[in-house]
């Protein structure tokens, strides 16, 4: 659309507060949100569709929450497992130090639970962006490109960047656990970068969806 003929009229306006403003008497139809403001090429918007990122403290008392989840799915599955398989072999004779079906036993018990403990992270995130602890704390993961629950794709590889963190030993878990503290606009952790996505609060956040419209 044209805008009038008056040269004052003819751009976007700065505001006094910082940002810019559509011409006068130009706005959104009835019945439509208002539109954000009209910022330049390259100028900071501080506007965001999504809701307001999760606080530290909810995010680190949903991952104590989580994770304590994820090693009791690791024990229920290793735990019988060594016990059964230590039946196996008394049965037939064996010493469990001296046959390397017990070694083997064991290893694949291990890379059992620690599939099903990543998979508690994985789907959960995927399907709704909250694994039970991050429900109970009101917050959820969602992808920056949609404001949906991440794809499967982002999902693990969310996950896995946070294990990977985590075999450098404690010094990349804590900083990627920190690094929301001073991470701006998003206060992402490492791998919430790695995956695009952000942790957002979403108890006692109102949902106004926001129609697009042009100027």
């Amino acid at each position: 659309m044209s805008y009038p003929h008056n040269p004052s009229q003819q751009y976007p306006h700065p505001r006094p507060g910082g940002g810019y403003e559509p011409p006068t008497g130009y706005g959104p139809p009835p019945g439509y949100a208002a539109a954000p403001a009209y910022f330049p090429p390259g100028y900071y918007q501080p506007f965001s569709p999504w809701p307001p990122p999760a606080s530290w403290g909810l995010r680190a008392v949903a991952l104590i929450l989580d994770s304590f989840i994820s090693l009791l799915i690791f024990a229920v599955i290793f735990v019988p497992g060594i016990f059964f398989s230590i039946e196996i072999f008394d049965a037939e004779g064996k010493s469990m130090d001296e046959t390397p079906e017990m070694a083997v036993a064991m290893l694949v018990l291990i890379l059992v639970g620690v599939a099903a403990s990543f998979s508690y992270f994985w789907l959960t995130h995927a399907r709704s962006g909250q694994p039970l602890g991050k429900k109970l704390m009101g917050i959820k993961v969602i992808s920056l490109r949609t404001g949906m629950p991440p794809s499967l794709g982002a999902s693990a590889l969310r996950q896995f960047i946070r294990m990977m963190l985590g075999l450098l030993g404690w010094l990349g878990s804590l900083l990627n656990y920190l690094w929301p503290l001073w991470d701006e606009p998003n206060r992402q952790a490492i791998h919430d970068k790695a995956a695009s996505t952000r942790v957002v609060k979403v108890r006692g956040v109102a949902e106004t969806p926001i129609q697009p419209y042009n100027y």
